[in-house]
């Protein structure tokens, strides 16, 4: 996203091995194109956790590309709860009007329509693009 001239990009996992070894290769291509991406950063985020107060209201568009199915492995009462958190903590990392996008390959399990568009709140939208 740097390359293609976001001005800014938070890449999160709640991995710290996943975070320190995507450092790395940003440090390595910096240093193998000479090219320096200063708003490109990398964090450690647990999103069923409270949320930071740093990323509240922070970001314009959040794109998921693994975490929804990741969460929804199954079509438990917990599991619901678990996603319900993850979307409830995304809403408060996102500032109004935010567009949060999700890529998805939809399994039967999870129990979801093919293809779905709702409101967070108000002001926030969800688009979820599911991929057969």
């Amino acid at each position: 996203m740097a390359l293609a001239g976001f001005p800014l990009a938070v890449a999160c996992d709640i991995s710290t091995v996943a975070i320190a070894e995507m450092n790395k290769k940003k440090r390595n291509r910096e240093q193998q194109q000479q090219q320096h991406f200063p708003d490109l950063t990398f964090a450690v985020v647990d999103i069923l956790s409270e949320v930071e107060s740093t990323y509240v209201d922070e970001f314009d568009a959040v794109i998921d590309k693994g975490l929804f199915d990741a969460m929804m492995c199954d079509d438990s009462t917990a599991t619901r709860e678990k996603a319900l958190r993850m979307f409830e903590n995304l809403n408060s990392m996102m500032k109004d009007g935010a567009i949060y996008f999700c890529v998805s390959l939809a399994e039967e399990v999870r129990g979801a329509p093919r293809s779905s568009s709702f409101s967070f709140d108000s002001t926030s939208a969800l688009l979820i693009l599911f991929l057969f």
